[in-house]
């Protein structure tokens, strides 16, 4: 493959069309065969990212064309022998060391689970200087600014390499990023960034690895606020829980001494237990799971997993998908309800220029935020009543009660509030709906499929 470390390295493949893809340090298998006269090479269905791949042959050169993490690859690969992959696979990028060190110090940040926007499902690669500009406008002429979403984050997709003397610099379309840091901070946003442990990101865009202390200086320099690193390439280098947790402290105590405050977002999909050591290396929030889809299975899958109980940050479920259009109101408001009540951060990824009257209404709701950023950030209890999911969140002052719908059926829970573990409010609010209504002993729920009713109990 030409190139330094992209999605996938180098491939084999035999006679029978069976063979394999070198994907950041794993060997995928993967199968050949031929759709419409064109070559196509499939992975397995349940491989961690599934790929279909486009082929095109010309003599001893093999381009690749595939989709991952939402963006379009276009790899050439050269036939090579066993000295050429012996060649290439010498001048790949080599792991430093990277032994656990004293656990970073807390920078004091994030004392409530951060909240939002970040261009990655909205915008993939398209972002630009002007775009954001013009995103960070929307933000705080809807209100979204006024209700919590202050951090503006440049996902994967801004970096344009490196200068001589090592700096990160940016692409084309990101001219000033101090200006640009400016310009959002005048507005009362933070500026958020994206780099990765690894020598490539995601979208095979320049990583931090290697210029970690480097890139925390610059990052202070344009006036960061928040840093996103993204684990990607750096599963080629690094294979257990001590390197994992040398190399994300390597950037922790990057940015401490850096001089200046940014928040910490670990995205490394929950590998190794992370609510267990996430904040020893410096570390705000953590990915628990990997990308969120915007589809219901997806958001089932990862709103009702269960994780350890996160120890000085916050347990990331990934990204809101309300206003992306792949659901209906009913389950964005469910989504919002099941990260609310996990004190998951909020983070929309959406064009906000976009988003419809229902969806604003969605994401500014103020008891949903209330519950979110609730200063006790107590862990849900889980309850089943039928086919309904209950959960109960313990507030600074009283309680928040969740009541899910996970099936595709229109189900009816009866019960008491002794069954919750709870003692009889006065009064409830509905968060959604903003009705107040004496609390009955006994108490009966209706939902539409995925629906979800949230309440507020009032004394």
């Amino acid at each position: 493959m030409r190139g330094i470390l992209p999605v996938i390295s180098r491939m084999r493949m035999d006679h029978d069309g069976a063979g394999s893809l070198h994907m950041w340090g794993d060997e995928v298998p993967v199968t050949a065969d031929v759709r419409d006269g064109q070559p196509v090479l499939e992975t397995s269905p349940d491989a961690h990212f599934p790929l279909v791949i486009r082929c095109t042959v010309n003599g001893d050169v093999l381009r690749m064309r595939f989709t991952n993490v939402g963006v379009e690859f276009d790899l050439t690969f050269d036939r090579a022998g066993e000295a050429e992959i012996a060649a290439h696979a010498a001048a790949q990028p080599v792991a430093t060391p990277a032994p656990v060190g004293p656990d970073v110090t807390t920078n004091g940040l994030a004392t409530a689970p951060p909240m939002g926007w970040n261009s990655w499902y909205g915008l993939r690669l398209r972002i630009t200087d002007e775009l954001v500009r013009e995103v960070a406008d929307a933000l705080v002429e809807m209100g979204l600014r006024d209700a919590g979403y202050t951090f503006v984050t440049l996902d994967d997709g801004w970096q344009g390499g490196r200068g001589a003397d090592g700096e990160i610099l940016p692409n084309r379309g990101f001219p000033d990023m101090p200006t640009l840091g400016r310009k959002l901070h005048d507005l009362g946003l933070g500026f958020g960034i994206y780099s990765s442990p690894g020598p490539a990101t995601c979208a095979d865009y320049t990583g931090s690895f290697g210029y970690e202390e480097q890139d925390a200086r610059t990052f202070a320099r344009w006036g960061v606020d928040f840093l996103k690193y993204d684990w990607c390439s750096a599963g080629a280098l690094y294979r257990t829980e001590e390197e994992m947790r040398g190399i994300f402290q390597r950037m922790g105590r990057a940015l401490r001494e850096s001089g200046r405050p940014i928040v910490f977002s670990l995205c490394q999909y929950g590998a190794f237990d992370v609510p267990r050591w996430g904040a020893t290396v410096g570390g705000n929030l953590w990915r628990v799971s990997y990308d969120v889809e915007d589809r219901w299975e997806s958001i089932e899958a990862i709103g009702f997993a269960e994780h350890s109980t996160p120890v000085g940050g916050w347990n990331d479920l990934d990204m809101l998908q309300i206003g992306l259009g792949g659901l209906s109101d009913v389950e964005y408001r469910t989504q919002m309800a099941i990260w609310a009540m996990r004190s998951a951060p909020l983070i929309l990824s959406c064009d906000p220029r976009d988003l419809s009257a229902s969806e604003l209404h969605i994401l500014t709701n103020r008891d949903i935020i209330a519950i979110d950023q609730d200063p006790l950030a107590a862990p849900v209890e889980r309850h089943r009543i039928g086919a309904v999911d209950v959960w109960v969140k313990r507030l600074r002052v009283g309680h928040a009660v969740a009541f899910l719908n996970r099936t595709e059926d229109v189900v009816e829970a009866r019960m008491t509030w002794e069954h919750i573990g709870l003692a009889h409010p006065a009064r409830t609010r509905d968060a959604w709906t903003g009705v107040e209504a004496p609390a009955s002993p006994e108490w009966s729920v209706a939902l539409a499929a995925h629906e979800s009713i949230v309440l507020r109990l009032l004394s």
